[in-house]
C-alpha cells in the first residue's frame, strides 16, 4: 500500500491547520487523489471544496484508511466543529 500522508504532505499540513487555509486542505487531497487514481481525478477539488476546513483536515489525515499517528489524530480532532462532528456521526 502507498503511504500517501509522506512527510512532506504532513509539513504542508501542518502549515494549513496553522493558516486555517481551506484552499490548501482541498489542494492536499486533490493532488492526493491524483496521485492515486490519475490526474483526471484533480476534477475531485469541486467536491472536497464543499465540505468544510474541518473535514477536509480530516479526510487527510485519514486518507486511504491510513492509521495515523496520535498527534495527527488530535491535529484533526481540534480542527473539527460540532456540525463537522455531527457529518462524522451520519457517515459525512
Amino acid at each position: 500500500m502507498t503511504r500517501f500522508l509522506t512527510d512532506v504532505r504532513i509539513a504542508a499540513l501542518l502549515e494549513i491547520v496553522w493558516n486555517r487555509d481551506h484552499c490548501g486542505a482541498v489542494a492536499l487531497l486533490a493532488d492526493m487523489d491524483a496521485e492515486q487514481w490519475g490526474e483526471d481525478e484533480r476534477a475531485s477539488r469541486y467536491l472536497h471544496g464543499r465540505r468544510s476546513f474541518g473535514l477536509c483536515v480530516n479526510a487527510i489525515v485519514h486518507y486511504d484508511g491510513e492509521a495515523p499517528s496520535a498527534d495527527l489524530k488530535k491535529l484533526a480532532s481540534d480542527v473539527l466543529t460540532a456540525e463537522d462532528w455531527r457529518a462524522l456521526g451520519q457517515g459525512g
